[in-house]
């Protein structure tokens, strides 16, 4: 139990930090999530991206993702993310990427009514396919129980950031999974566009 007194302590203790620049800030490429998460996303903080099935939750935490651990990187600092992909497979959130950065369906990079160009093809293993292949990304898709979730963030923060002394780099874990949940598809898709505005 924390008092109030307490907590007054500590909410001006982390004004402070925050006025000094001592609290790091991840920001995104996406102004309208940073204003919603208080101007970016703040070490050791746990963000929920809820909706229905299809609604573009994936799609979004790919680009949250990205766009923090490319802005890392253009700050010459390190970003390593472990996603646990319950739902998708690896490649195929690599699809949506290569979708994503080719301005094309992922429904056409598959060639599901028509074939991809064999110009298209090259131009994503040419020119997209080796910028994805840079982001320091770690996927898990074999379901574990929520001991195994823990031990595993745990195992891959050694290896990554604590054994080589890396502690100052951002380690982002990611946890892909739907519950059911009642909604409005188009409305959840809506907000989620605009988020990504």
């Amino acid at each position: 139990m924390i008092s109030q007194e307490e907590a007054v302590d500590t909410c001006l203790d982390y004004m402070g930090k925050r006025m000094r620049g001592e609290i790091p800030l991840y920001r995104t490429k996406f102004n309208n999530i940073n204003n919603a998460l208080g101007g970016s996303i703040e070490p050791n903080s746990i963000l929920t991206l809820a909706g229905i099935s299809g609604s573009g939750k994936s799609t979004m935490a790919t680009q949250i993702i990205y766009s923090v651990i490319d802005n890392l990187n253009e700050e010459g600092k390190e970003g390593v993310a472990l996603r646990f992909n319950f739902e998708m497979l690896a490649f195929k959130t690599v699809g949506r990427e290569f979708a994503s950065i080719a301005k094309k369906s992922v429904g056409s990079l598959y060639s599901q009514k028509e074939a991809l160009s064999p110009e298209e093809y090259e131009r994503i293993k040419r020119y997209i396919a080796p910028k994805v292949k840079q982001k320091n990304v770690f996927y898990v898709e074999e379901p574990e129980t929520v001991l195994g979730i823990i031990n595993t963030i745990y195992y891959y923060w050694q290896q990554m950031c604590e054994i080589p002394k890396k502690k100052e780099m951002l380690f982002i874990a990611e946890i892909d999974h739907a519950l059911l949940i009642d909604g409005n598809g188009e409305e959840d898709k809506e907000k989620i566009d605009k988020l990504m505005r």
